[in-house]
């Protein structure tokens, strides 16, 4: 017998027991001879003989995430244990880690002639990622308030907020309030620095600011009937309200009031963007006759019938301010004007006779007849 590789590496035994120390694929020659001859037999790779697997890895640490590399040989099955509890049989895993530390990475590689272990500490840092919300909306009507929510994970040292074009521009405040005092769109940048660099949130135009409308009205009167015409910009729709109890979305109204008086005329203009804006007007409507209305209740004209001198007096202190007219009975005009507390009128320029004094405020209005002699 012939057994390179093997101990003994002949023999002439019968059936001889080898010995092979190392691993590989070896030849075997067999030799028989008796008195008619020789004869040869060779078997070629025919023994195999396996050793114990090598273990071997590398890996990719991408912030809580590792891939590795199995760079083993000789195995036929492989028991990766993370440092952190979990563990896989896979050949090539990926593993991510909850939290930052310091781990240890053990790959155990078998097959039938054993087993070998390698072990690789690897550091986990977490990198901290920016994030952040708004307590409100992040579309509004100029002026705009923004309320920013710091929100980011991980560890950081400290923190800077970009606002082109807000109110505050910059700031290291962890929720700011910030303002926007024009219309149009802006961009948010929220850096995190920490041990290892700076980490960047960049949102272009993350908010947008809609222009407001600007409410304008003028009207012309015609008895009671007052007829609007709308001079507002950047609106697209319209709500009035006459003071009277009633309203209208026509864009230029035409509207009859119930009476006489003193009307806050109030007109909401919106646009697309759900912004808003209102002005108010007031709309005097002036009696048409010379019919008596008894004064109010704690509110006197004295002395009447008067030689010239005439005193208002109310017990009513939110009745003024109130506009005030004098009226012959023709129903003209003789004298007007506002009275903001109480006062008294010298009619002794006047002619002797009656005549009409007319009071009007947004509570209503008032005919009382006085008489001059």
């Amino acid at each position: 017998w012939f057994f390179p590789g093997g101990s003994p590496a002949t023999s002439t035994e019968g059936s001889p027991i080898v010995n092979y120390s190392n691993p590989g694929v070896f030849d075997v020659t067999l030799i028989a001879t008796n008195n008619a001859g020789t004869s040869t037999l060779i078997l070629s790779e025919g023994i195999r003989v396996g050793g114990p697997p090598t273990a071997d890895f590398g890996l990719a640490n991408d912030n809580l995430t590792i891939v590795l590399t199995n760079l083993s040989t000789g195995a036929d099955n492989f028991f990766w244990d993370f440092g952190d509890g979990n563990t896989s049989t896979a050949a090539n895993p990926a593993h991510s880690y909850s939290s930052s530390g310091d781990y240890e990475v053990s790959l155990t590689v078998m097959n039938a002639c054993g087993s070998d272990v390698m072990v690789l500490p690897v550091a986990i840092i977490r990198r901290p990622a920016p994030l952040y919300a708004t307590e409100n909306p992040s579309s509004g009507c100029v002026p705009y308030t923004v309320y920013f929510v710091n929100r980011s994970l991980g560890d950081y040292d400290s923190l800077r907020w970009d606002f082109p074009g807000g109110m505050p521009a910059t700031t290291d405040i962890a929720n700011p309030e910030v303002v926007y005092q024009a219309p149009g769109q802006y961009d948010v940048q929220l850096t995190l620095f920490w041990a290892n660099g700076e980490e960047v949130l960049a949102e272009p135009q993350a908010i947008t600011v809609l222009q407001r409308p600007q409410p304008a009205f003028a009207f012309q009167l015609d008895g009671l009937t007052a007829s609007f015409t709308n001079l507002s910009s950047n609106a697209t729709d319209f709500t009035w309200n006459f003071g009277d109890g009633t309203t209208s979305e026509e864009q230029n109204p035409v509207h009859t009031f119930p009476g006489p008086g003193n009307y806050n005329v109030t007109l909401n203009a919106s646009n697309q963007g759900n912004c808003t804006r209102a002005i108010g007007q007031t709309v005097f409507i002036q009696p048409s006759g010379t019919e008596e209305r008894p004064l109010p209740e704690g509110v006197r004209l004295f002395p009447n019938p008067t030689s010239g001198e005439m005193r208002l007096q109310s017990e009513q202190p939110d009745w003024y301010p109130v506009q005030w007219r004098l009226l012959n009975l023709q129903g003209q005009v003789l004298e007007s004007g506002t009275a903001h507390q109480d006062r008294q009128w010298e009619l002794g320029a006047w002619p002797t006779g009656a005549y009409l004094l007319q009071f009007f405020n947004e509570k209503g209005w008032w005919t009382a007849s006085v008489v001059r002699y």
